[in-house]
């Protein structure tokens, strides 16, 4: 098994290299005038269709219900995630089968790393 550091390491050299790429592009890019031109059609595009979203939301009284809901429904997700972590760990077997939609589903688990300063660790 390979060492976890080095494959990290790995990493932040590739990511690095990616970043110079894209970097590179960009400025590439900043120089053309075509592409310039383009960004500026699309950005006044995107407010004007924004700008008609908004008008609709505003026109319909069951538009504040849509934030209730989205809030509602991620709670309802951190639950199923940690109901389904729970059963996991405990050795049950963890799916919800929706006959309704002839699908079975299955939990993806994934881990992440979140980064410390070093020195939090010096007593």
């Amino acid at each position: 098994m390979k060492d976890i550091s080095q494959v990290y390491f790995r990493t932040q050299e590739k990511k690095k290299r990616k970043n110079e790429l894209s970097k590179m592009i960009r400025d590439e890019l900043s120089h053309n005038g075509e592409y310039q031109q383009l960004t500026e059609e699309l950005r006044i595009l995107r407010d004007k269709r924004k700008s008609i979203e908004n008008g609709v939301r505003a026109d319909l009284s069951d538009a504040g219900e849509i934030d209730v809901l989205k809030m509602e429904i991620g709670a309802a997700q951190e639950l199923m995630s940690d109901i389904a972590l729970t059963m996991y760990a405990s050795g049950q077997t963890v799916e919800i089968r929706d006959d309704e939609l002839g699908v079975r589903m299955t939990p993806v688990f994934s881990v992440r790393f979140r980064k410390e300063n070093i020195e939090s660790d010096r007593p």
